[in-house]
């Protein structure tokens, strides 16, 4: 498939054709987990309020009792492990 013949495509920011709430609430949880820094366990009820939102404004949301940079830190690791996660899904 040539990238230019692509006319259109679709981006699913709220998980309306892909509910990966239960996928990324894992990921999420190992990244915290291996990390040791903060006990939040986050749930796919967590995860769909947050869809579609800035990666900062999650962090503000999940990690309110840290440090603006440690939020920045434990959102940069759940994300790998989100990104990880899906694509080996």
């Amino acid at each position: 498939m040539n990238l230019h013949d692509i006319k259109h495509f679709i981006l699913d920011l709220d998980g309306t054709l892909w509910d990966t709430s239960e996928i990324s609430a894992r990921a999420y949880n190992q990244a915290l987990r291996k990390d040791g820094r903060c006990g939040l366990i986050v749930t796919a009820a967590t995860i769909r309020k947050e869809f579609g939102r800035p990666d900062q404004e999650i962090a503000n949301d999940l990690f309110p009792s840290f440090d603006p940079s440690v939020r920045s830190e434990l959102m940069h690791l759940c994300d790998i492990s989100n990104t990880t996660t899906l694509k080996e899904t």
